[in-house]
């Protein structure tokens, strides 16, 4: 019986069905043109939210109605059971704000400021390697390239530009909250200003470049996994000398063999004195070669 104590009919003037079918009849034609409906049945399928602006109340009500009707049909054109809907609604809005955190919150400043230390960590490497090699024209232009990344003057030796590379790493670890003070320590020890271009090599591959990376991965499975979005979307927001630090390519890699090095550094050396014989690190050099 009805609430009215009427028979119940399946299907007949007192079924909900029947009431809410015969109200829908009753009201105007929705406006939304195929195209318009479609896509707007597809963001209510995936989020559960009308387009901005779509009229509210009774005006906008054969609007909203098709397009929700829109939205239960794509979801059984793809095997989807409506009851779950509103379970995917909820992923969905919280994939969004993951992807939002990753972009301007604080996951996405932790990612900028470990992009930019790693890439300066890789400039610094190429300075040791190509001081190590004796290839002293690269050596000024690395520097001059370290300077315009850091915005510091240009350094003068291998020790200035291992200790703005320094100050850049310990920030970008303090802002990822990696490591501890004993880690920190021991950066600021083995870039210390009396080490070799081997030593800053060795630094570089073992502490530095191992530390950096393990952070790196560290947020990108963090972001596949809050964002569902594919890893690659991480990697594209990276500087291109990042990325191939995270293949284990690039100035990330070990160093290479001495038989790549210039086949007489003491000839390029000389060389690179009678073309630069007022650079401040013209001394130095002339010292190692003996010359007075």
């Amino acid at each position: 019986l009805t609430p009215t104590g009427m028979e119940f009919i399946p299907e007949g003037p007192h079924d909900p069905k029947t009431i809410a079918r015969e109200a829908a009849a009753r009201q105007p034609p929705s406006t939304l043109g195929e195209a318009e409906l479609k896509g707007a049945g597809e963001q209510y399928f995936k989020s559960g939210t009308f387009p901005p602006g779509m009229g509210r109340g009774t005006q906008g009500s054969p609007d909203r109605n098709a397009v929700i009707a829109k939205a239960y049909d794509i979801a059984a054109e793809r095997n989807v059971d409506p009851a779950e809907l509103p379970k995917r609604w909820q992923t969905f809005k919280s994939e969004q704000t993951a992807i939002t955190r990753f972009e301007s919150g604080k996951q996405g400043d932790i990612i900028r400021s470990l992009d930019v230390a790693t890439d300066h960590v890789g400039t610094l490497r190429e300075l040791a390697s190509a001081l190590k090699n004796g290839n002293y024209p690269m050596v000024n232009a690395i520097m001059q390239r370290l300077a315009e990344a850091t915005g510091s003057p240009v350094p003068t030796n291998l020790s200035a530009a291992s200790q703005i590379v320094s100050t850049e790493l310990l920030k970008a670890i303090g802002i990822a909250g990696a490591g501890g003070v004993e880690d920190r320590a021991k950066i600021q020890r083995i870039f210390a200003s009396d080490r070799s271009p081997d030593q800053i090599l060795g630094a570089i591959d073992d502490v530095a470049r191992p530390l950096l990376v393990g952070q790196l991965k560290g947020l990108r499975q963090q972001f596949g996994q809050a964002t569902g979005l594919p890893l690659d979307r991480f990697e594209e927001r990276l500087l291109p000398a990042t990325r191939e630090w995270l293949k284990g390519e690039g100035h990330g890699a070990k160093p290479a063999p001495a038989a790549a090095a210039a086949p007489d550094k003491a000839a390029a050396a000389r060389k690179w004195l009678q073309d630069n014989p007022n650079d401040p690190m013209a001394p130095a050099i002339r010292k190692k070669l003996g010359i007075p």
